[in-house]
């Protein structure tokens, strides 16, 4: 028989607060009609304010992977970081960035 609990020795693993910060409403309003010399830059910034998605997945992200299902668009990918496959539902101003 075991006379000690194991799991009495394991140190947990300490949890980190992270802070985020998010543009406003206000700010994304501002860079949609702010000049960008690289128009595919500039909507595939937005493209990432009005999804969520990070830059490894917006940028091996096709088009092909974005789908209508019952009137809603859904981007249908695989993350980048995770290998898992996602379904994301988008709104209708990520879609017109195409």
């Amino acid at each position: 028989m075991i006379k000690e609990n194991p799991a009495d020795t394991v140190k947990f693993i300490k949890e980190v607060e992270t802070h985020r910060e998010y543009l406003t409403k206000e700010e994304i309003e501002r860079l949609i009609e702010a000049e960008c010399r690289y128009d595919v830059l500039k909507r595939a910034f937005l493209f990432s304010c009005f999804t969520g998605l990070r830059w490894p997945d917006i940028n091996k992200l096709t088009w092909k992977e974005i789908r209508e299902v019952d009137g809603v668009h859904h981007i249908v990918y695989s993350q980048k970081k995770t290998k898992h496959s996602e379904v994301l539902p988008i709104s209708d101003s990520a879609v017109k960035l195409k």
